[in-house]
């Protein structure tokens, strides 16, 4: 659970605070999306520094059965999206200039068994179709990029230039199906600036909505709950349970010792010393606990998947660095440690060492 809350904060501060993402409220046409026209006019609001335009191609590769999908990406999104580090400058100057050219991230690449100078097939289905009537988009692997940190789905993502689509596509499917991404001045400013671009847009023939990257990433998190707290609540839970468990086990097993404890207290030992010793002894299995209990939410992490929905599933992963949360148990662990052994130790203290070696 605790893997679940980092997991989520880890999701959280990764998404943009100063990215806008324009989309269309509702189906109003065919082929669904925006206009790319409407990319100068959001320029022109107040507030907004650069906009980018991108669209998708769906289709299949190889098998029908296997859908894939490529956001296709205007050269505006290369200023829009420079600040998450997906592709190098260098990277993204060889996109603009290859129509064809697509990056393929880790998990994407791997999904997809390609490497860099591969070619990539999408057939499309007759809702996308070229001027010259195929419906066969050959693509060319440019390179294998990292994950997006803010990304919550494992399959990874394939980067293409619009371009291609553009001059492929029949006449009439032209310059429609974009969202847009905008990049804001004053991340203070997103919401504002938000329904700014709502309202101007109001009672045009393509009325949007707009929402910042982050408050997004939260509303696809909580689904109508508090995520963090939640799983927040029920690790804390858990830590009091085992802390009743422990606490037990150790103030019996201090009990049971109370006239060695007296004894060495006769000989020069003071409390601190005592408190010390009962500590390690009962650090050593509840750091191993933690330890142990990280190790199996590692394997967790790569079963869950399997048996669960992306979203749950998703959630159970333990973020990168692992030792987060490794850092995360072992630290509760020694809490409880500390816990379970000073509260029989603290008992002990207003004991005289006659009566604590009468103890039976």
């Amino acid at each position: 659970m605790w893997g679940a809350n980092l997991t989520v904060h880890e999701i959280v501060k990764n998404s943009r605070p100063d990215v806008l993402s324009v989309q269309q409220r509702g189906r109003y046409g065919v082929p669904d999306g925006l206009p790319i026209a409407m990319r100068e006019q959001i320029a022109q609001i107040d507030g907004v520094s650069r906009v980018g335009a991108r669209r998708s191609l769906v289709g299949y590769h190889v098998d029908p059965r296997k859908h894939v999908g490529i956001t296709l990406v205007d050269g505006g999104m290369r200023n829009v999206m420079a600040a998450d580090g997906l592709l190098t400058a260098a990277q993204w100057t060889q996109l603009n200039a290859v129509p064809t050219g697509i990056f393929f991230s880790v998990n994407a690449a791997q999904m997809w068994a390609v490497k860099t100078g591969d070619p990539f097939t999408v057939i499309t289905g007759p809702e996308v179709s070229r001027e010259d009537g195929g419906n066969a988009w050959e693509f060319q692997v440019l390179g294998v990029v990292p994950e997006d940190p803010s990304s919550q789905s494992d399959d990874g993502f394939i980067l293409g230039n619009s371009l291609y689509l553009e001059n492929s596509l029949a006449a009439d499917q032209r310059n429609f199906g974009y969202t847009f991404e905008v990049l804001v001045t004053d991340a203070s400013r997103a919401v504002e600036i938000s329904k700014l671009i709502d309202r101007r847009f109001a009672n045009s023939g393509t009325p949007v909505t707009t929402t910042p990257h982050r408050v997004n990433t939260l509303r696809n998190l909580n689904r109508g709950m508090d995520t963090a707290s939640l799983t927040a609540a029920i690790a804390s839970a858990g830590l009091i349970v085992i802390l009743f468990v422990t606490g037990s086990a150790i103030a019996r097993s201090v009990r049971e010792r109370i006239p060695e404890f007296a004894a060495l207290s006769a000989v020069g030992y003071r409390n601190f010393h005592l408190v010390l010793l009962v500590f390690v002894e009962a650090a050593i299995p509840c750091v191993a606990g933690a330890i142990l209990g990280t190790g199996l939410g590692g394997l967790l992490e790569h079963w869950l998947p399997r048996v669960l929905t992306r979203g749950p599933a998703h959630l159970f992963s333990i973020p990168a660095p692992h030792f987060l949360v490794l850092g995360w148990g072992v630290g509760f662990g020694l809490v409880l440690a500390l816990l379970g052994s000073l509260l029989p130790l603290i008992k002990m203290r207003y004991q005289s060492v006659n009566e604590s070696m009468a103890v039976r």
